[in-house]
């Protein structure tokens, strides 16, 4: 039986009695049941992230991360941080959680070795929200001062650009704050996200390319937005608490052209026009959904598996679950004293096909943060532990194609050698600190170890940028010997013709 629930984040305000002590809970909604509670967490506006294994809540009065075990139900650790986070988000395959600061500061733990990066400060007001794209190609974020960033997940992570992190592109059509943003699921380059903003719009974009699409106008600001599970329509919640289905193959958007064979959200008719979204009960696009008594801000929303449900919560406390079809409210799951500030609808189980299949290997476990550089020697234990783990992960990951084949020297610019010398040395290393952080084996010092690799790693990053260099030189002679053969080809014959 195909079984769906919805993790619930909630905010504990010490000032406010009425406010319960705030608790992550899980409910079951084919039953209505509730399932399993996780105290001591009290998480502001989309400061929840889950993976397979884990739950991460960052916590509304402090910079930490409560990080709990999903198998066992409990509290695995707490993370402290150096920054409080505003906003938290996972990747899809959950090697990374991603974060926003006050400041404007976007974060990545790397949870499967514990590495922290963070940007500078890119943005000029507190980031509001996070995406990971499916992928995991790309992070978007959406600020406070009213733009969005399209970062590459893999020029983040690089250990070599540490001094150039900065976004792919800028989306900069909002002129207030973002509130919310979600990614398509395609997978193709025409992938695309929306974002919300207290400007009263929403607007598309093909975020891996940086086109607007549509902009969509409406009467109040929308607060949180959700997504159709195949991207054919996506969802707003407003301070009134009502909820509006934008359809994008609704009659909204212009017709394309007879000829045009591209989907009319991509089509280039009407496409710096905006379209005002009504409110009327019985219109198709845009509708408005209503209910007696449900009129608190809507702080998050979700769109089932099927998608024949949307699960919203508010700021009164309320889990509620809306019929698609209808547009009417089909049931309140629950009513908590706290205000809910995070929904998240855990992958559905259940499936025949699937039930059959072993698992292949455990979750990762995250690992704490680990702040220290990787590109300065320190002569203290824990660099040197920090080290011996790094290598470890490398020789259990990365091996030779051919290990008995180890070169004595450099060759020139050949990268199999290169990396065959890597990993000779990354062993030498291993096998010297893992005899003892104190002595190294046979009384070689591991941090010369260290040294001498740095150096050597220092040596090959300048060889490669001398091949890079003859590369460009080699191709910029190509293509000016192309140009004056292709213009002058002619006249040159007949010069030869005279010679001779």
């Amino acid at each position: 039986m195909l079984s769906e629930q919805v993790l619930v984040g909630t905010l504990h305000s010490p000032t406010d009695p009425s406010t319960s002590e705030s608790t992550l809970s899980i409910y079951d909604l084919h039953t209505y049941k509730h399932l399993t509670t996780y105290k001591r967490s009290s998480t502001a506006k989309s400061g929840l992230a889950v993976t397979s294994s884990h739950i991460y809540a960052a916590q509304a009065d402090k910079a930490v991360i409560n990080v709990y075990d999903r198998s066992k139900g409990t509290l695995a650790s707490t993370v402290p941080f150096t920054e409080q986070f505003t906003v938290l988000a996972a990747s899809h395959g959950g090697a990374f959680i991603a974060g926003g600061t006050e400041n404007g500061r976007l974060t990545i733990w790397e949870v499967t070795s514990g590495r922290f990066i963070s940007t500078g400060h890119t943005h000029l007001q507190r980031v509001t929200t996070i995406a990971f794209d499916p992928t995991d190609t790309f992070i978007i974020t959406g600020s406070a001062d009213s733009n969005a960033y399209v970062w590459s997940v893999a020029q983040l992570t690089d250990l070599r650009s540490s001094a150039d992190r900065k976004p792919e592109r800028i989306l900069d059509h909002h002129q207030r704050e973002i509130t919310s943003i979600v990614v398509g699921r395609a997978n193709g380059p025409a992938n695309i996200a929306i974002t919300a903003s207290k400007d009263l719009s929403c607007i598309v974009w093909n975020y891996q390319t940086g086109l607007f699409l549509r902009r969509f106008l409406f009467r109040i600001a929308p607060l949180t937005l959700a997504l159709d599970p195949v991207d054919r329509a996506f969802y707003a919640g407003f301070q009134d608490g009502s909820i509006q289905c934008i359809d994008f193959h609704g009659n909204s958007l212009p017709q394309p052209a007879p000829s045009s064979t591209s989907h009319r959200l991509f089509g280039s008719e009407g496409r710096n026009v905006p379209i005002t979204i009504g409110e009327g009960e019985g219109s198709r696009d845009g509708r408005k959904w209503v209910s007696a008594g449900h009129d608190s801000p809507v702080t998050a929303i979700a769109v089932l598996y099927e998608g024949n449900f949307v699960v919203t919560g508010n700021e009164r406390g309320e889990v509620c679950v809306w019929d698609v079809a209808t547009g009417s409210l089909y049931r309140r799951v629950v009513g908590l004293k706290a205000p809910i500030t995070a929904l998240h609808l855990l992958p559905p189980t259940g499936f025949l096909f699937l039930s059959s299949i072993p698992t292949t290997h455990p979750p990762p476990l995250p690992l704490k943060p680990r702040y220290e550089s990787l590109s300065t020697s320190s002569t203290t234990s824990s660099s040197q532990q920090d080290f011996y783990f790094i290598t470890s992960q490398f020789l259990t990951h990365i091996s030779p194609s051919s290990p008995s084949q180890q070169p004595t020297s450099y060759s020139s610019f050949r990268p199999a050698n290169d990396l065959s010398q890597i990993l000779s040395s990354a062993r030498e290393m291993s096998l010297s600190t893992g005899s003892g952080i104190g002595g190294g084996l046979g009384g070689v010092d591991p941090r010369k170890r260290v040294e001498d690799l740095e150096s050597e790693l220092v040596r090959m990053h300048r060889s490669y940028e001398q091949l890079v260099g003859l590369h460009k030189g080699l191709w910029e002679r190509q293509a000016r010997w192309m140009v004056e053969v292709g213009v002058g080809g002619e006249k040159g014959g007949e010069g030869d013709d005279m010679e001779e």
